[in-house]
């Protein structure tokens, strides 16, 4: 069974907010460690630069 959490987003944007509901629900479907991983990155400065700058590469070696 599947629970259900509520996310308050300030995006007002209906389109904006559609996208991010979809976003989020694709990040619901990772398992709890993957989550964490990410969370690291996001947490980070200097991470979240790297994965930012890198993107490009990041995607190129995972697709």
């Amino acid at each position: 069974m599947a629970s259900k959490i509520e996310i308050t987003v300030k995006e007002t944007n209906p389109f904006k907010v559609a996208k991010i509901k979809n976003q989020v629900q694709q990040l619901a479907d990772l398992d709890e460690d993957t989550l964490d991983k990410l969370i690291k990155i996001k947490k980070s400065k200097n991470g979240l630069t790297f994965f930012k700058e890198n993107w490009e590469m990041i995607e190129s070696m995972v697709m």
